[in-house]
């Protein structure tokens, strides 16, 4: 308890001198604790967009690119038990005029009306397509909510029509929704492909000409289902007698390794961010070796009155360790308001984690009492007759 109490009227003493290294540890705890943060946000957001994505699916297609899918192939998927849904898939990019006259890109979805078991899909106005669209090739789509926007400003887009050119062909369609654009995906996509357009795979399959399918969706039972994936190219081979013809692409495989990459960003950002923390540790290194030259006459004095070695070194250590959490404990604080501040100005779902918070305090602490130790050390071991014979505190 003395060697606290010693510890804050020493600190107290000297602030001005002190508060350079306090600020200086603040900011390394701060630039963890915000990096730490930011992390954690990207890799949940990541994890939201894969599962938004069907994250218990994959594409199967042909690995050699100009074979596509058939519907002998589309029957065999849905007899395997593990496998909830199958939706064929085409995808084509096209142009568009908008109210402007402008030509804008599109990118179009042949889908079925099971979409939304696939692709998180909100429909703001309107509806989704149905069955019937699909069997009847029905020209309708849905179109995003900004796309609306561009064509149709403040009038309903419902019950308009929109003509797409794909591969020479034109497809006009008939709106019947509207989906919101709320995937962080799809709204980075948005200055290079203003468009996402969804209409029944039928119908895109009779404007460009087609009888089969570029890919197949499937939507496994459960994610514990999705090792599957390893597994279907072997059973479409041997099914087929083809093997090594089919190639899946499942998200559920993706996710591990997307997942450890971005961790892996963020530890690295941290010792980034870490590094501004090192040097302020230094800095109490420093302030510490001066502060034992400063103090040499003292501490000569409690020597030749008994003080053991031990107490000399906790007194220091306790300075330097104070002053660590001082100076994380303000990171923590700043930390955790710039942090409230980008949610709010950003509406974002940001949080300060406990964890966070705790490696933070944590590494500031460690570091700062490790750093003072060699002052510590130093001011033990000097000769009581010499300290008193030197010039200073």
């Amino acid at each position: 308890m003395d060697c606290i109490k010693m510890a804050l009227r020493r600190i107290c003493t000297s602030w001005k001198k002190t508060l350079l290294t306090i600020i200086g540890i603040a900011i390394g705890t701060c630039s963890v604790i915000v990096i730490r943060s930011l992390g954690a946000f990207g890799t949940q957001t990541m994890a939201h967009e894969l599962q938004n994505l069907g994250l218990g699916g994959a594409l199967i297609s042909h690995t050699d690119p100009s074979t596509s899918m058939t519907e002998e192939e589309i029957r065999f998927l849905r007899q395997v038990n593990d496998i909830q849904y199958v939706m064929p898939l085409v995808v084509t990019i096209s142009t568009y005029s908008d109210s402007a006259e402008q030509s804008k890109n599109a990118l179009i979805f042949g889908v079925d009306e099971g979409v939304g078991n696939i692709i998180s899909l909100q429909i703001s106005e309107g509806r989704s397509l149905q069955k019937s669209d699909v069997e009847a090739g029905a020209p309708v789509c849905m179109i995003d909510d900004h796309m609306a926007a561009q064509m149709f400003h403040e009038e309903s887009a419902i019950g308009q029509e929109i003509a797409f050119s794909v591969g020479g062909q034109t497809i006009t369609c008939t709106i019947i929704g509207i989906s919101s654009s709320s995937g962080l995906l799809q709204n980075s996509l948005q200055s290079y492909i203003p468009g996402f357009v969804y209409i029944p795979y039928s119908a895109l399959q009779q404007g460009l000409g087609l009888d089969s399918y570029q890919q197949v969706i499937v939507q496994f039972r459960s994610a514990e289902k999705s090792s599957l994936a390893d597994r279907l190219p072997w059973l479409m081979g041997r099914y087929f007698h083809n093997t090594g013809a089919y190639r899946v692409q499942s998200l559920a495989q993706q996710k591990g390794a997307l997942e450890k990459l971005m961790n892996g960003i963020t530890v690295l950002l941290t010792l980034i961010g870490g590094i501004s923390l090192f040097v302020a540790c230094l800095n109490i290194m420093t302030n510490m070796l001066i502060s034992v030259r400063e103090r040499t006459r003292e501490i000569g004095i409690k020597k030749s009155i008994g003080a053991p070695r031990w107490a000399i070194q906790l007194e220091f250590l306790a300075e330097a360790a104070m002053v660590s959490v001082l100076g994380s404990l303000l990171g923590i604080a700043i930390g955790w308001m710039l942090i409230r501040l980008l949610a709010h100005i950003g509406h974002l779902s940001i949080q300060v984690s406990i964890q966070s918070c705790a490696i933070g305090l944590g590494a500031a602490v460690v570091c700062g009492s490790a750093f003072g130790l060699y002052p510590a050390v130093k001011a033990a071991s000097l000769n009581p007759i010499e300290a008193l014979q030197r010039q200073g505190g």
